[in-house]
């Protein structure tokens, strides 16, 4: 009878250390994987602090066509320059524009001629901390 309990004794030890082993090994390699996706989303997280996210757009302001000019990014925009093609006459010429901030709005009047396009390219271009940056946009004026 000593015999089959110090057996069943020793199994439950044996058993009770391999599971604790084999537990501890799938925790640490869960613990790496965690580790792994937070680096990475702390990498992306610096990435996107580096570039500042220029879009344009138009919209109808006591009958003019008014072109706003947005930082939707999270670092700043500096010479941010923006042509129509066709070229549009912009009442106000403000660019390039030094620097915006992130999330800073500017806004300029367009004047167009009653043979105008209805739709024009923008073509955008600004520095940041990532570098310098061009990107086309179709602006439609409605």
């Amino acid at each position: 009878m000593d015999m089959i309990s110090l057996t069943i004794s020793v199994a439950a030890f044996v058993f009770t250390i391999f599971t604790h082993f084999k537990y501890d090994k799938n925790l640490k390699k869960q613990q790496l994987e965690l580790n792994e996706i937070k680096m990475a989303e702390e990498r992306k997280s610096q990435k996107e602090e580096k570039y500042a996210r220029i879009f344009v757009k138009t919209h109808w302001q006591n009958n003019n066509i008014m072109l706003t000019i947005e930082n939707r990014g999270k670092a700043i925009a500096r010479n941010v320059d923006v042509s129509l093609v066709p070229n549009l006459i912009m009442l106000n010429r403000i660019f390039p524009i030094e620097f915006m901030n992130p999330e800073d709005i500017v806004g300029n009047s367009i004047l167009m001629a009653l043979d105008s396009p209805d739709r024009a390219e923008a073509i955008i271009k600004w520095e940041d901390e990532a570098g310098a940056h061009t990107r086309r946009q179709i602006l439609i004026f409605t």
